[in-house]
């Protein structure tokens, strides 16, 4: 193996292995408004009481709400788990096509030092 796939799945795993760590534990961020929204939709996609009257120009297309929602109803279950799954999934993947990007544009070493830091 090179040891640039070293470099990469030591990058990926000191990305993977934050985010799961204690992965039960409720979201807080600096917006905590977001993500009352965000479970609102998420709790209204998975168990429908009243119509959703949501400014989707405001908040973009819920493709994060209509995967979470999908996951509760495979599960049978409202879990934070499968909010926090798909957040990590989407990070990974937004990190994957980053590499990408930069590796297309210039070599894989400054790719690698631009996702580590």
């Amino acid at each position: 193996m090179s040891h640039y796939r070293v470099y990469w799945l030591l990058i990926f795993l000191a990305g993977f292995l934050p985010r799961v760590y204690r992965l039960n534990l409720p979201l807080l961020e600096s917006q905590p408004n977001r993500q009352v929204m965000d479970a609102f939709i998420i709790r209204q996609l998975y168990r429908p009481q009243e119509p959703l009257q949501v400014d989707f120009s405001v908040l973009g297309f819920p493709i994060y709400h209509s995967l979470v929602a999908s996951l509760y109803h495979l599960s049978g279950c409202e879990n934070l788990f499968w909010g926090r799954a798909v957040s990590l999934v989407a990070s990974l993947v937004s990190l994957w096509l980053f590499i990408v990007i930069v590796r297309s544009f210039v070599s894989a070493r400054i790719a690698a030092i631009s996702v580590s830091r």
